[in-house]
């Protein structure tokens, strides 16, 4: 997968929280929240900023307060979305991008090169993803990514990557959440884009447990704070890997709002 592409979702299993049509929402409670800071207690901080109709238009990803990347990203009309991404620590990485909208499906092209295609059922959430990805040396591996809703929340994932038409690895994720609101709850970026590449897995509301399925057996559940308006404030992530004895990992992730 584009290695970019992939930190991201890293990130958002981190955070523990998360087209070309927006996710609007209604109002229900008068005031209207943007996240504009994720903070992760490993010194690892992402900080977002909108555009005039509340979409996400720059996000920042710092390491220990050191500023690492910058995506910017341009949307116009519902057909394009260019982003430009430079990381300042592996200039491998950098690229300009741009998703392509034909019907339901989108086609991601990086440095001009096809690199993966995605379909979307008629509500315009990512169903399917088919990519290739670049390992280095000349090794190209082709994976395949199938994802499962219930209520707008993303509740299973599975992936499947092939070499040489060979399976070499598959793994399963699945999602619990909770009733409140997902950081990106008011965000009007695509749907498919929140839930794929600037944050949570969900729009709607926040992971408390995820199971995932594979080389090894990994359990997370989320704990989190909230403010008065039912946005997560503070989330303490614990993950436990089957077979390893009980060890334990502990995340924080922070939310702060604008």
């Amino acid at each position: 997968m584009n290695r970019i592409i992939t930190n991201y979702l890293v990130i958002a299993t981190l955070a523990a929280s998360a087209v070309l049509t927006s996710c609007e929402k209604e109002i229900d409670d008068g005031k209207v929240q943007l996240l504009e800071t994720m903070t992760i207690n490993d010194g690892s901080c992402v900080k977002y900023t909108y555009d005039n109709q509340n979409r996400v238009s720059e996000f920042f990803m710092y390491e220990n307060e050191k500023l690492s990347s910058v995506t910017a990203i341009t949307y116009s009309g519902h057909d394009l979305i260019t982003v430009i991404h430079e990381n300042f620590d592996n200039s491998e990485e950098n690229f300009a991008g741009k998703f392509v909208k034909n019907g339901n499906t989108i086609t991601f092209y990086s440095n001009e090169e096809l690199t993966y295609t995605m379909y979307l059922d008629n509500n315009e959430y990512p169903v399917r993803i088919e990519g290739i990805s670049n390992e280095g040396e000349g090794f190209l591996y082709n994976y395949v990514m199938t994802f499962q809703y219930q209520d707008g929340n993303m509740t299973k994932m599975n992936t499947t990557i092939t070499f040489n038409g060979e399976i070499t690895s598959e793994s399963s994720t699945e999602y619990k959440y909770d009733n409140k609101k997902s950081p990106f709850y008011y965000c009007r970026s695509p749907i498919w884009m929140v839930s794929n590449t600037i944050g949570p897995y969900s729009i709607q509301n926040n992971v408390i447990e995820q199971k995932i399925s594979s080389l090894f057996n990994v359990k997370t559940e989320i704990i989190y704070e909230y403010d008065s308006a039912g946005f997560p404030t503070r989330g303490v992530m614990t993950s436990e890997v089957e077979g390893f004895g009980g060890d334990e990992n502990t995340n924080i992730v922070e939310y702060k709002y604008k």
